[in-house]
């Protein structure tokens, strides 16, 4: 409910800055999403989380990420 809807698939966007795809959170602690908007053409990939865990962690699976598919990734955490 509220302002937010479970997604049904992976979708990547053209935009001015390239095609770009978004994983949330926890999605990013798993490489199949990643590889999906990849496969899907994506360029970079934007990761919003509000994960409360190690910053090393976090950075890590991010960096994994982008070295997996060849992507940059975009991600920001809550403070």
């Amino acid at each position: 409910g509220g302002w937010t809807t479970p997604g049904k698939e992976a979708v990547v966007v053209d935009t001015k800055l390239g095609k770009i795809g978004m994983i949330i959170c926890y999605d990013g602690d798993f490489p199949e999403l990643s590889r999906v908007l990849a496969i899907q053409g994506a360029e970079i990939i934007t990761r919003p989380s509000a994960l409360l865990r190690s910053f090393e962690i976090w950075d890590m699976t991010n960096k994994a990420r982008a070295y997996d598919n060849h992507v940059y990734v975009v991600a920001v955490n809550s403070v």
